[in-house]
């Protein structure tokens, strides 16, 4: 129930799926987490426009919900700079996924 709750107040506020999706995970985390234990999480969303955020994965961390939410932060950050510097066609050409 926290999940959905979190997921859906942050799609209400705007935020797009993969923070939505965080956000989601950072309550579950709160709520209680995975019986199993914490050990990894990971992030992808398929979109016709890739950012390189979406693609994120953290294994073998002592609070790995935390760690995504870092990366998440800084790999944003470094997607704004990269939008501002080489613009809309620059961020697409570094954010694609390459197979």
């Amino acid at each position: 129930e926290a999940m959905a709750e979190a997921f859906s107040s942050a799609k209400e506020a705007g935020s797009e799926l993969s923070a939505c999706l965080v956000a989601g995970l950072e309550a579950g985390q709160a709520a209680g987490g995975d019986k199993r234990g914490k050990q990894s999480a990971a992030l992808l969303v398929s979109s016709p426009e890739p950012r390189m955020y979406h693609n994120l994965r953290v294994d073998d961390s002592s609070d790995p919900v935390a760690e995504l939410r870092r990366l998440y932060g800084v790999v944003e950050d470094q997607s704004r700079q990269i939008e501002a510097e080489y613009g809309a066609e620059g961020l697409r050409l570094f954010s694609r996924i390459k197979i």
